[in-house]
């Protein structure tokens, strides 16, 4: 992490973008769900690490992209966008993880669609 001096210094806060798999893995997803673990704990660890950083896992269910195209023909399904959060939707998320007050420190965010 080249950052991490700058981000010490600043006291910043860092977001990662995680995926649903990150807390519950899927058939035939092995390697896609290991990676997103991964990608969790080192989240964990980083905050642990580092407790002048503000760090925050943000979980989304399905987002309607490409991949999730993909995905639901791979699944054999029939995709409806409806059934997907929209990416705006996880932006703002992270906008409001960002927005926190300095006083709080949201470690986790699990947002799915309706």
């Amino acid at each position: 992490l080249t950052l991490l001096p700058a981000l010490r210094q600043a006291r910043g806060r860092v977001v990662f973008i995680n995926s649903g798999s990150g807390r519950n893995v899927s058939p035939g997803m092995a390697s896609y769900s290991s990676s997103k673990f991964a990608l969790r704990a080192f989240a964990d660890s980083l905050r642990q690490d580092e407790p002048a950083l503000l760090v925050t896992s943000v979980h989304p269910g399905r987002v309607d992209t490409e991949m999730q195209r993909e995905l639901v023909a791979y699944e054999g399904g029939e995709y409806d966008p409806g059934k997907f959060l929209r990416p705006e939707t996880v932006a703002q998320v992270v906008a409001n993880v960002i927005a926190t007050p300095p006083d709080g420190h949201m470690h986790e965010v699990v947002i799915r669609p309706r």
